[in-house]
């Protein structure tokens, strides 16, 4: 990939799925994570939930999923305003390209779009780069924090989404 590659960022379809968790993956190595690709993956397929992707030169390189929000952390009922974000990634190779950014305003656009005026997202609170562009996009810690998985701190955020 060069910097005269062409980037698109669009909505993925069924086609895409096992890439772009390919990517998350590729993104997340190392963190012992193998329940929460599959639970991507099942996701992806859900026809409520919305799949961005971002390619370059035709190689997808970056993934992200939208969820209708529900309560209790997405086993309860249907919040009719919120969505709910998960699996944001880039390949390791492509982060610090602005890559993240343009995908995660698709996705906030998509979202707005859609009708939804929230969103959520869990990250790890040690990443400081996810940190900075969830924060140049409005994210606000909720004060909530839980390990994921394999134990690894994670922090609640969220967003008004702006019309």
């Amino acid at each position: 990939m060069t910097e005269t590659d062409p980037v698109t960022v669009r909505s993925g379809n069924p086609g895409d799925i096992d890439a772009a968790v390919a990517v998350w993956s590729r993104a997340n190595e190392g963190k012992n994570l193998p329940a929460h690709a599959e639970r991507l993956r099942g996701w992806a397929r859900d026809p409520d939930s919305a799949l961005h992707i971002v390619k370059v030169g035709g190689q997808l390189v970056g993934m992200a999923l939208r969820l209708p929000g529900r309560a209790d952390d997405g086993t309860g009922p249907l919040i009719p305003d919120l969505c709910h974000l998960t699996g944001i990634s880039v390949l390791p190779k492509c982060q610090g390209q602005r890559l993240g950014g343009l995908l995660l305003d698709a996705v906030l656009a998509a979202g707005m779009r859609d009708g939804y005026r929230r969103a959520t997202l869990w990250t790890h609170a040690d990443n400081a780069r996810a940190g900075l562009l969830f924060a140049a996009r409005g994210f606000r810690p909720t004060g909530r924090a839980a390990p994921d998985e394999a134990g690894t701190p994670m922090v609640h955020l969220e967003c008004v989404l702006k019309v």
